[in-house]
């Protein structure tokens, strides 16, 4: 049978092994997602391809009428020979539909999976789908309405066959739609690469099919969704068999083929899983069908595949078996409750019974056993079975073994076992019993059942101690109850009643103690001791309770000590008013001395409660009972803890209270000038705080101490100067460092809220100028500057805004704890600014009473000159200017009396009343002026005649003024200040010449328009004068800043060559640069302002010249170079200043200065580079040293010269470059003269060093053989001291140019060297002579031979014999007596 496409690929998948490497695995999957993508769109294509041909060749084409169906349809119903060709047409489309119908319904599903279900209703929608389309061409719904309008016959027979088509293509085309929901799912279950993508399909396959289920119409029913999920089981069941093939299964790799059937067997159990969670999600929404399908056709086969895939899964894990049995055969896991051995065993008998329940069924199939790989497994399966065996046997063994040896002794055992006790001392105190029951009895008795439930031989003995499990529960429990009781009932005494009830304790102990040391787990007493022991620990009990009785009534007494409030406030009358600081604290005090009368009431009733205890415990009530010493102890260090809680606590509540938000105490603020202060004051504030914590503090005095050993309180004690001295817990309950804290806080914080209160006090301050400053002096001022209306207006609306908006203000202030009262404050701060009120309205009120006169006086003046007759011009003027100063004056009068009037207004306002003679007068002021107006207008008009005559004169005069004018413009821009060029400084006198002038053309230019003004002509304009006026005042400010700077540059020529400030020339030059850019654009488009703006630049230019000339560089020589070229000379000394620089105008000389600069530089340079060889070679020195020939001093030579040499190099190479520089000038001569210097140093070393060799010959020239070989001129040389005559003077003066620079010292060293190239050559003969009579000296050194022919002693020969004989012992030589 041929695999439907994909197959394929499916069932070689489990031919390969699987991956091994987690990095492989994930290639592996993504390898098999990238092909089955791929499968399924080829697949899809397939389809797709293969449904559109189905369409193509099998369309079922309805004939259409051959004759024309244009036209009415009642026209074509009538017609009869129509009507028959279209019924024939129906009959014939009944046909086809009809077969066509009966042909799909004939067809079923080709194959057993879903994807052909899904396929079988594609081919139907298809042909069905053509059909129902085809009853919808125009044509055809023409053909059938024509044959419905006949009536005809047909359509009885037409309508159910076209409604069974519409049906039946309905059902089709919702099948498709809905089952295409599920095929990509049904795709994923036939050909998913893996079983891994089926598990991750069934899933969401199942929540798609249970939404066909829920919303088609077709697929809702049991009778088509059964078969689908049949469709689907089937594929499942058939991909776990092409997969699990048993014929190949075992031939496979083991991991492979296990892998196989284990996630077969995951499969096939998770399609019955999707299955039921789906059924009971349906069934918990309560709104869907359920699903009650036939399991038995969805699951029978899949379940029994299941059961298969699980029976081989387990043949295959025989070796997981026993891998899980070697590595946990020493640690094997163990059910809960289980014993160690018996668990053990139990384990391994479930592991052996998980491959034999699968061997056993296998063993029903011979052929599976029979083959090759079965024989295989069966042996395994038996080599796992021996090796569990041997492991059972051998744990019973040792379990039976170890429980003969232990269980006796395990029961001998006693009852109890000391847990703590101090046995050294014998004491009982402290010992804590447990019952010694032991673990390893109870594991011996649970290993018995369960080894018993397997089946295995129990020993007698244990066997026994099982079967009492029970009695032995009891008596475990009944001592472990009982020891439960007795140790919660030690564990509720604390140390001091332990102390207490010690002895009763040791008689408790005494009872307990032979369950200890008599009694074992074999005894028969055990339930008669339980006993003893219950009453002896009941009679204790007893005990205990009325300890604990009067301990909890002496508690309860400290603790309503400890509760007690110590700072009571009194609570506020009302909301708004709180009670005084004084009031406050008082309360506290009184509220207090109530409440200790109470604590010393309940401290007193303590005592009789201990003697109450004595008597208990010892019998006595004297109290003072040694036993009870700790005990009293322990109560005072109570009573101490409770004191000393009650005061921190309440000091740290107080200080809460005090920190709070809530006001306790209020305060008033009160103003005492200049001040505002608190009443009471912050001083008698803080007092009363800190009093009122030293009596909180102080209440623990009245507390007594007892007496020691005892609760009977310590009589007064005699102190110093015979003063009773109360013992009380105040002594050390004052030094608690927390309290000491606490009582240290308290009046700080207060304190601080103090200075926050007066902080904020310091916002009034800004009224203090109404109490500060003396009224009558600021009246004064402020009427000297004879101010207008609106600023009295502005004053008097300050101190009446004051005087309202203090009582606005908050009155109240609550700063945590403190309530601050502003009313007082705000009632004398109003009462000052409302003071202020009145000092202004006077001085108001005199300052226009003082105006209004002065109008009155002025206007009755005019009105005299006005009625003045003119009988001359001077007259004629006088009138008309009267008139015209009162026309003139026309809108300043009016606003002088409406000023008047604004002013007695603004008084009324302020409720400043003047006298009634000034209300008339300012009532009448506004008319009187009104009336003098009227009248000079009348005057004026009685004049006209005489004016005329005076205007024609008053124009003449006007026409030879503006002559002048023009001269004087021509004058001013061909001569004036403005046409000097750079020559500014004679500007400057002719600017004062031309202002003189244009000031008196000024003059004139008024008085001719105050002249026209009286007879009405046109003011005339001059605008030659006002054209000079604008640039005289721009050449104005030009030499202003011109002289600014003139007298800026004198200063800063007085500064000292020495003191040069580059950056303050810089910035002082910027500013006048910046003044001249701020100019208006006209005044700096002038020419004189280009010629100074020149001057400015010039001069910034100069001044990085200066900061050149400042260069260490530059010497004499450059200066006078400089000058030179200049022309300006000057003497360099310490008072040299900028002047002789700002006269030398550098600007003008910037590339000369330049180069002069740029020498220098070069020349410091060489000059430095000269100085620098120089100090070298007068302060560089030889190295002399000794020489040593073995250990004989030979005298001194030179020691190493390489550094000195290499410094040699340097500096001639230096100064070589140095005489080619063409700055070399000034030093020239000292660079040539050091060249010379340095050579005769080189010849003088070099010769030098070739004459310490000549230290060699003087070891030998004691010997007279020696010396002989010397040639006789040589021989001198040698013995001469020359040499060392030149080492000693260089000893004693090492400096090299010196030693070299010495008389006649090259001549000397090179006649020396000459000797000694002789020597050496004679040295050199005779060494060799005597190599040629002893060949042997060949073999060593000249040094070692010279060292053998110097010496007299003939056993130095020795040292050197085993070079000259190598396997030669060294001689002995015989000294002859």
């Amino acid at each position: 049978m041929a695999l439907p496409p994909g197959e394929i690929s499916d069932s070689s998948e489990y031919e390969m092994d699987l991956p091994n490497m987690p990095g492989e695995a994930v290639e592996y999957h993504s390898i098999q997602l990238i092909r089955d993508e791929f499968l399924m769109n080829i697949q899809k294509f397939a389809n797709n391809i293969q449904r559109t041909m189905q369409q193509l060749e099998g369309e079922i084409k309805l004939e259409m009428p051959s004759i024309s169906v244009e036209g009415e349809v009642s026209y074509l119903a009538a017609d009869p020979e129509t009507m028959d060709i279209l019924e024939q047409c129906v009959i014939n489309w009944l046909d086809q539909i009809s077969a066509a119908i009966e042909s799909q319904l004939k067809k079923t599903p080709q194959g057993n999976g879903p994807l052909a279900e899904i396929e079988f209703w594609r081919e139907r929608n298809a042909t069905l789908s053509a059909l129902h389309e085809q009853t919808k061409l125009p044509i055809v719904r023409k053909v059938l309405d024509v044959i419905k309008e006949a009536d005809s016959m047909l359509v009885a027979n037409l309508q159910p066959v076209l409604t069974e088509l519409f049906k039946l293509h309905m059902e089709a085309s919702d099948n498709v739609r809905f089952l295409s929901t599920v095929e990509r799912h049904f795709k994923n279950i036939t050909h998913g690469s893996s079983f891994h993508v089926v598990l991750e399909t069934i899933p969401a396959m199942m929540s798609a099919l249970r939404m066909v289920w829920i919303i088609s119409r077709h697929y809702n029913k049991d009778e088509r969704m059964v078969p689908l999920m049949e469709r689907v089981a089937w594929e499942i069941a058939e991909r776990v068999c092409r997969v699990v093939n048993l014929r190949t299964l075992f031939k496979e790799n083991r991991a492979s083929a296990q892998h196989k059937t284990s996630e077969a067997r995951d499969t096939l159990c998770m399609w019955k899983k999707a299955y039921f969670d789906t059924r009971a999600k349906i069934e918990a929404s309560g709104r869907e069908a359920r699903w009650e399908f036939d399991r038995k056709r969805l699951f029978e086969r899949t379940d029994y595949m299941a059961t298969i895939c699980q029976d081989l899964y387990d043949i295959l894990q025989i070796d997981i078996v026993h891998k899980i049995f070697v590595q946990n055969l020493d640690n094997p896991p163990l059910c809960k409750s289980q014993p160690p051995v018996a668990g053990a065993v139990h384990w391994e008998r479930s592991l052996f019974f998980r491959i034999k329940h699968t061997i056993l069924r296998f063993q029903e199939v011979e052929e599976i056993l029979d083959s090759e790989r079965g024989a295989e497994v069966k042996q395994k399966y038996l080599e796992v079975g021996r090796m569990m065996k041997g492991y059972e046997d051998m744990k019973y063994e040792q379990w039976r073994d170890t429980t003969e040896q232990v269980l006796p002794a395990l029961m001998k055992k006693s009852l109890l076992a000391k847990v703590s006790a101090d046995d050294a001392t014998g004491s009982d105190r402290g010992t804590v019993f447990a019952i010694n029951f032991s673990p390893a009895l109870r594991e011996i008795i649970n290993e018995t059942k369960y080894f018993e439930q397997l089946g295995f031989h129990i020993p007698e003995l244990a066997r026994n101690v099982a079967l009492q499990e029970d009695k032995f529960l009891r008596y475990t429990e009944g001592i472990q109850s009982m020891l439960d009781h007795y140790h919660t009932l030690t564990g509720t005494l604390n140390e001091a009643e332990a102390v207490l009830l010690d002895e009763h304790s040791q008689e408790l102990v005494r009872v307990f103690r032979s369950g200890h040391k008599r009694l074992n787990w074999n005894s028969l007493g055990i339930a008669d001791y339980i006993t003893r022991c219950k009453q002896a620990i009941g009679k204790f009990e007893s005990l205990v309770h009325q300890i604990h009785k009067n301990a909890d009534d002496i508690a309860s007494r400290l603790t309503l000590i400890e509760s007690i409030n110590l700072f009571k406030y009194p609570a506020p009358k009302s909301e708004e008013e709180l009670p005084g600081v004084k009031e406050f604290f008082e309360h506290i005090d009184r509220e207090r001395a109530k409440d200790l009368d109470h604590m010393v009431r309940w401290y007193l009733a303590i005592g009789p409660l201990l003697t109450k205890v004595e008597g208990l415990v010892v019998h006595t009530n004297t109290g003072k009972a040694p036993k009870l010493a700790s005990y009293y102890e322990y109560w005072e260090s109570k009573i101490y803890e409770v004191l000393t809680k009650l005061v921190l606590k309440n000091l740290q509540s107080f200080n809460t209270l005090i920190l709070g938000n809530v006001p306790l105490f209020q305060t008033e603020t009160i103003l005492t000038a200049p001040e505002i202060i608190l009443h009471p004051s912050a001083n008698e504030i803080n007092k009363m705080c800190v009093h009122c914590i030293r009596n909180c503090v102080e209440i623990t005095k009245h507390f007594v101490r007892w007496m020691n050993g005892s609760c009977i309180e310590c009589p007064p004690q005699k102190g110093e100067e015979e003063e009773l001295v109360i013992i009380s817990f105040y002594n050390d309950i004052s030094l608690n460092p927390q309290i000491i804290e606490q009582a240290v806080m308290i009046p700080q914080n207060v304190h601080r809220i103090l200075i926050n209160l007066m902080k904020y006090l310091q916002k009034w301050k800004r009224y203090r100028p109404l109490w500060k400053l003396d009224k009558a002096i600021v009246m004064e001022k402020f009427a000297a500057k004879r101010p207008p209306c609106v600023a009295y207006d502005d004053k008097l609306q300050f101190y009446s805004k004051i005087a309202y908006e203090v009582t606005r203000h908050p009155l109240i202030k609550d700063e945590h704890c403190v309530r601050l009262q502003l009313g007082p404050l705000a009632n004398t701060v109003q009462e000052n600014a409302k003071s202020w009120v009145i000092s202004l309205g006077k001085l108001l009120n005199e300052s226009a009473k003082e105006e209004l006169y002065n109008l009155y006086e002025e206007m009755e003046s005019l009105a005299k000159n006005l009625k003045k007759s003119p009988s001359t011009l001077e007259d004629l003027k006088f009138v008309l200017a009267t008139i015209a100063e009162i026309r003139s004056k026309s809108l300043v009068m009016e606003l002088r009396y409406r000023d008047v009037q604004e002013r007695y207004r603004t008084m009324a306002m302020y409720n400043i009343y003047p006298s009634d003679a000034e209300k008339e007068l300012v009532d009448n002021i506004e008319s009187m002026w009104s009336n003098l107006f009227n009248d000079s207008v009348n005057v004026e008009r009685t004049l006209g005649g005489i004016k005329r005559t005076f205007t024609e004169i008053t124009r003449n005069e006007i026409l030879n003024y503006r002559q002048q004018i023009e001269d004087f413009a021509k004058c001013f821009y061909l001569e004036g200040p403005g046409s000097v060029g750079e020559d500014l400084d004679s500007g400057i006198e002719l600017l004062a010449t031309f202002e003189r002038e244009l000031i008196k053309h000024e003059r004139n230019r008024q008085e001719l328009a105050n002249a026209e003004k009286l007879f009405d002509l046109p003011i005339t304009m001059y605008p030659e004068l006002i054209k000079a006026q604008k640039e005289m005042s721009g050449l104005k400010q030009i030499y202003e800043l011109y002289q600014d700077l003139k007298v800026a540059k004198d200063e800063w020529s007085q500064t000292l060559w020495i003191n040069l400030n580059v950056q303050f020339l810089q910035e002082g030059i910027e500013d006048f640069l910046r003044a001249l850019r701020r100019l208006p654009r006209q005044v700096r488009n002038l020419s004189v302002a280009y010629h100074l703006e020149a001057k400015m630049k010039a001069f910034k230019d100069s001044i990085p010249l200066l900061l050149d000339l400042k260069h260490e560089a530059l010497r004499d020589r450059h200066w006078k170079e400089l000058m030179e070229k200049t022309g300006v000379f000057f003497e360099m000394t310490e008072t040299f200043t900028l002047d002789n620089m700002f006269a030398m105008e550098l600007h003008k000389h910037t590339e000369v200065l330049n180069e002069i600069v740029t020498a220098a530089i070069k020349e410091i340079g060489i000059e430095k580079a000269v100085k620098e060889i120089l100090d070298t070679w007068e302060n560089m020195k030889f190295t002399v040293v000794k020489y040593y020939k073995g250990t004989q001093e030979r005298g001194y030579i030179l020691g190493s010269v390489d550094e000195i040499i290499q410094c040699l190099d340097d500096n001639t190479f230096n100064l070589q470059s140095i005489s080619g520089s063409r700055f070399v000038g000034p030093f020239l001569q000292t660079v040539h003269k050091w060249e010379k210097t340095l050579s005769l140093i080189g010849e003088v070393i070099e010769d030098d060093c070739l004459t310490t060799d000549c230290q060699k010959v003087n070891g030998p020239r004691k010997s007279v053989p020696i010396l002989k070989a010397f040639p006789a001129r040589a021989a001198p040389a040698i013995t001469a001291t020359g040499h060392s005559r030149i080492m000693g003077e260089t000893l004693k003066d090492p400096v090299i140019k010196r030693c070299c620079e010495a008389p006649n010292r090259l001549g000397d060293l090179q006649h020396i060297s000459e000797g000694l190239e002789k020597c050496q050559k004679s040295l050199n003969d005779y060494l060799d002579s005597k190599r040629n009579a002893f060949p042997r000296f060949f073999f060593i050194s000249d040094d070692e031979l010279l060292s053998i022919l110097g010496n007299s002693d003939p056993l130095c020969v020795q040292e050197h014999m085993i070079k000259k004989f190598e396997t030669e012992a060294l001689p002995g030589f015989y000294v002859k007596r």
